[in-house]
């Protein structure tokens, strides 16, 4: 089984607004993401955010971030445990920023689902899409655990600054060993390059609107 893990709680600071309030054609960005997995192979969507408070949207589950950790991981640890009480394999990250993406990229990814792999995560022109990974749960939370029983021995013995330092999303793929599936195999199956484009900054978000109209 896959879950399908919304990462909503970001700070959109380069924004300068909350990405959640961005609407693409008249639809909101979490609405416009749950509509997009409901599409997918996945069998659960789960939305992590910084306080757990329900969505106003019919059947869309959440979960606050863990407080023991920063950044998206905070949200990917919080979705992790919560996949393994539910007994689910795999799963799937997708930020609220990506208002291109098509429902066959996750089709795609879940195809190059094994044992010995840890995360299978898309390669576009602007290098690797970190978000979008595909995770095994057990074994990233395996890794995550590890991370939280480390800070919390030498908590004691580090200054502030060192304590409010993430972890990346970036090593923890590397960490897991990840398979990196490039534009090759997503052209071959209709999907361009523009699927991945993500909004970090207004001139972004303005993009993908002129982009669509």
């Amino acid at each position: 089984m896959m879950l399908g893990l919304i990462l909503s709680g970001g700070q959109s600071q380069r924004m300068g607004k909350d990405k959640n309030l961005l609407q693409i054609n008249g639809e909101g960005m979490l609405l416009r993401t749950y509509n997009l997995l409901q599409k997918t192979p996945l069998q659960n969507i789960l939305l992590a955010n910084k306080t757990g408070d329900p969505p106003q949207i019919n059947d869309l589950k959440s979960i606050a971030d863990t407080h023991q950790l920063s950044g998206p991981c905070a949200g990917i640890f919080a979705g992790l445990e919560w996949a393994q009480k539910n007994n689910i394999q795999w799963v799937q990250l997708c930020p609220i920023d990506m208002p291109l993406l098509t429902p066959n990229i996750f089709t795609v990814l879940s195809s190059f689902c094994n044992e010995e792999t840890g995360a299978i995560v898309p390669k576009s022109q602007s290098g690797i899409e970190p978000l979008l990974a595909l995770i095994q749960t057990e074994k990233a939370l395996i890794i995550l655990k590890n991370v939280i029983e480390m800070n919390i021995a030498r908590q004691e013995k580090i200054d502030d600054k060192e304590k409010n330092k993430g972890v990346s999303v970036n090593w923890l793929l590397h960490e897991l060993g990840c398979l990196q599936v490039g534009m090759d195999v997503f052209n071959n199956n209709n999907i361009e390059d523009s699927c991945f484009w993500n909004m970090n900054y207004p001139i972004d978000y303005q993009k993908i609107v002129d982009y669509i109209n």
